[in-house]
């Protein structure tokens, strides 16, 4: 169709239209063509426009480390195909499948939690972390090594959280925000004690 349309601009006779593509039989069955076309054009801009917003709705949430999951993509095409008047837009399975794919998105592991604070404070406590990095290096030399330590605690969870969100297919690190970080982990946690030297530190 969009052919015969594109062939039929103005100033182009129906009968070298006939000629050219003999099934079109009547001016009315042309006019229904530049109807359809247009019609499509304008879904085709609809949907386009859909697909950006939900991708920016995505970016902003895993921007945050929000978790998303397929229900969160369906919902917010929905409501933007009805502002947008899409008819017949369900958010198929097929959909789904296919703007994933477009935009690199996949279902992954998440690697750690982080606070809402962590998230809003990002650049002050890298920059925190440096100063303490090179503080370190520069007081190091002045102690034994027996006499420097480093500890590290692991939590254990008591209450579940979702392990899994979709996200870009190539980040390197996977953060979903949660509303407490204690609420994630176990009343107890273990703490092990090791010296510069090598040796565990035992109580």
């Amino acid at each position: 169709m969009r052919k015969v349309v594109d062939f039929a601009r103005p100033g182009i006779a129906f009968t070298t239209v006939q000629h050219a593509f003999p099934r079109v039989t009547y001016p009315m069955q042309l006019a229904r063509f530049r109807e359809y076309v247009q019609n499509d054009g304008n879904r085709r801009q609809k949907l386009s426009r859909l697909e950006q917003f939900v991708l920016e709705k995505f970016k902003r949430a895993r921007d945050t480390n929000l978790p998303v999951h397929d229900p969160d993509i369906r919902r917010w095409s929905l409501t933007q195909a009805a502002i947008e008047g899409i008819d017949n837009f369900v958010a198929s399975n097929k959909w789904l499948s296919k703007f994933k794919r477009r935009n690199h998105i996949r279902s992954r592991k998440v690697t750690r939690f982080t606070s809402k604070h962590e998230v809003f404070h990002k650049e002050e406590i890298h920059q925190a972390g440096e100063e303490f990095v090179t503080e370190v290096k520069r007081i190091l030399p002045k102690y034994k090594l027996e006499s420097i330590f480093n500890t590290d605690q692991s939590g254990f969870n008591y209450e579940f959280a979702s392990n899994r969100t979709l996200s870009f297919r190539n980040e390197r690190s996977t953060f979903v925000t949660v509303q407490s970080l204690n609420a994630t982990t176990h009343s107890y946690t273990v703490m092990p004690l090791i010296n510069a030297a090598g040796r565990l530190v035992s109580p």
